[in-house]
């Protein structure tokens, strides 16, 4: 019943987080957001306080790799990867008022949407054929973050340190789509 607990306080955290997200945004016109001042997006404190929470939230998420541990299993390199580098990528990118953030907010809480709900119900019991479609959604929303974070880098003002964290978030974000792909290879590929 604790991982069922655990596994609807993120789905439904992730939903909260996608919903204010897309409903903050909307409030910006495509040159503010995309354009080369779209950083005035930081002085918002709702969305500095979206950010914050997607932070600590980061650091919550933890408990999915104790939960192998728990359970007798050991938890796979990519699932210990994905979780640490998510509490460096976006505690910088917090810190340090990379614009690009949104990005990740809103992918992340709406992939995250879905694959706690997969969770859910898999403690339930419900056995749900198109898992393989969980990790394809993740693949992509690792391609359209990097693809962003680089546009981000080439077309804003930044400073220093906001190019470095791009720069590390798009290096993690390789790691993320390599380790996503070998997974999808070995547990979908054939068995489709």
């Amino acid at each position: 019943i604790c991982v069922f607990i655990h596994n609807l306080i993120l789905t439904l955290y992730s939903g909260w987080t996608f919903y204010h997200t897309v409903r903050f945004m909307s409030n910006y016109s495509y040159s503010q957001i995309l354009g080369p001042e779209s950083i005035q997006i930081f002085s918002n404190p709702t969305y500095r306080n979206l950010l914050y929470l997607f932070y600590l939230s980061k650091y919550y998420e933890f408990i999915d790799t104790w939960i192998h541990y728990v359970k007798g299993r050991t938890p796979i390199f990519l699932q210990i990867y994905h979780h640490i580098g998510a509490v460096i990528i976006v505690g910088a990118g917090y810190k340090h008022e990379v614009v690009s953030m949104w990005i990740f907010l809103a992918f992340n809480s709406f992939v995250h949407t879905l694959m706690y709900y997969y969770y859910t119900l898999s403690t339930l019991k419900v056995i749900f054929p198109l898992k393989y479609l969980l990790t394809t959604l993740q693949i992509t929303q690792f391609v359209s973050g990097m693809s962003l974070n680089l546009y981000y880098w080439w077309a804003t003002s930044m400073n220093f340190e906001q190019q470095i964290c791009i720069f590390i978030s798009s290096s993690y974000l390789i790691g993320l789509i390599y380790l996503f792909q070998q997974f999808y290879v070995k547990s979908y590929v054939k068995k489709l």
